[in-house]
């Protein structure tokens, strides 16, 4: 879905946030909040997602959740809200729900795992903790594959987390990504435009170094627009 200013950024795409029933009471009143994931460009002229532009298109987004922990104000340690998965950014599907509280960080950890990236891209490592697939400008085959495994942490002020409410975490891909970098790639033999820590390392170390400032976490308001809470942090 596209919208049209947020925050004083400028046009910003958002794919993947699913519609996940929340748990509720018998009378329906719901008890927990939703947590889901999405991909998003801030600059749709270098970057599209799952649609033809003259910049890059991205139209698979995939990482290798180790946990997703809560810190709620006041307390130390964090509340491991979600097992290790595998999380598609781009479709969304990996929604859950968490307690309502009142949280002051969360932490979003990384790990490597089977992420169904052999179907994405043949001959590629079975276990990652990132994929991302898409074309260049050119229309050539671009893979950003990593097993890396950081841990983006969300420090909000104060963020009160209502039955009912939805938080959104999202990956801007003009953040992660470099259009000039992508740009002064080499193909491959198949004619594929690869970064990975043996085939342009440089620039996957980039990409690790922008990785958790790339990402934004959102609340859901009443009209459906998306607020910003915190911006994703290095650990």
């Amino acid at each position: 879905m596209k919208r049209s200013r947020l925050f004083g950024l400028p046009l910003l795409l958002l794919t993947g946030i699913s519609g996940l029933a929340c748990t509720g009471t018998e009378t329906g009143n719901p008890t927990k909040a939703r947590v889901t994931f999405s991909l998003e460009s801030s600059d749709d002229k270098q970057f599209s997602i799952d649609e033809a532009g003259a910049g890059v298109n991205i139209h698979e987004a995939r990482i290798g959740m180790k946990q997703l922990g809560f810190t709620a104000c006041g307390e130390q340690a964090a509340t491991q809200v979600a097992a290790a998965m595998m999380v598609d950014l781009r479709s969304g599907e990996a929604a859950f729900e968490v307690p309502a509280q009142q949280v002051c960080q969360i932490e979003l950890a990384l790990q490597s795992r089977n992420l169904g990236w052999a179907k994405i891209h043949p001959g590629s490592e079975a276990v990652l903790s990132l994929g991302i697939a898409g074309l260049t400008a050119g229309g050539a085959p671009l893979f950003i594959e990593d097993s890396a495994t950081p841990t983006v942490t969300f420090r909000p002020s104060r963020l009160e987390v209502k039955p009912g409410s939805e938080l959104v975490f999202s990956l801007d891909v003009a953040k992660a990504l470099s259009f000039d970098e992508i740009a002064q790639l080499t193909p491959d033999a198949q004619g594929e435009f690869v970064i990975t820590g043996q085939l342009n390392g440089p620039i996957l170390a980039n990409i690790e170094q922008r990785w958790a400032s790339s990402w934004s976490l959102y609340t859901v308001n009443d009209s459906g627009g998306l607020e910003l809470v915190a911006p994703g942090e290095a650990q």
